[in-house]
């Protein structure tokens, strides 16, 4: 099991350590700020902060989501350590918005994790993917859910499925 925190809005009070210790673990495997916005317009101070939480040994790996080419370069200009991923959201209706920053993350060496890769036959049926998932459906027997996974793959993504648990932490990186 990997454990994955992200800094959302509001705040628990709880720090870093002390969420550690309710889930068990030494450190979390990657601790992500969850949407530049987050950050009020010092994207550059709240990742000195992850950084630090880094250097401590709290959390393995530290990355961003939902960042575009614009946040990350503005992150990157100081940044000590490079994010390890970048979490954005990936299928075929939002591919040509989301390439510039599939690509720039690829030069960077910052891999990037594709959530919500289903929601063309999850959330939004009957659309305009709908007939070449059909075809390729028949012509190989996989399912939709297996084609879309396969197509976030070739597009050099890691694919994240969902897994929600009973209770969320709101994190504090201001321990």
């Amino acid at each position: 099991m990997s454990v994955t925190m992200h800094r959302l809005p509001g705040n628990s009070g709880k720090p870093v350590a002390t969420k550690q210790v309710v889930l068990g673990v030494s450190a979390v495997d990657l601790y992500l700020i969850h949407n530049p916005r987050l950050a009020n317009g010092d994207i550059t101070g709240l990742w000195k902060k992850l950084e630090d939480i880094h250097a401590r040994g709290l959390a393995k790996h530290i990355g961003v989501s939902n960042f575009n080419v614009a946040d990350l370069k503005v992150l990157l200009k100081d940044a000590k350590i490079k994010p390890a991923v970048n979490q954005i959201i990936v299928h075929p209706y939002v591919y040509a918005q989301q390439k510039p920053t599939i690509e720039f993350c690829k030069k960077q060496s910052i891999a990037i994790e594709a959530y919500s890769p289903l929601i063309p036959v999850t959330q939004q049926p009957g659309g305009p993917v709908d007939t070449p998932l059909a075809a390729i459906a028949k012509r190989t027997g996989a399912t939709f859910d297996q084609i879309l996974l396969a197509w976030n793959k070739t597009k050099g993504t890691i694919v994240l499925t969902w897994y929600h648990v009973a209770f969320e932490f709101v994190d504090d990186v201001s321990e």
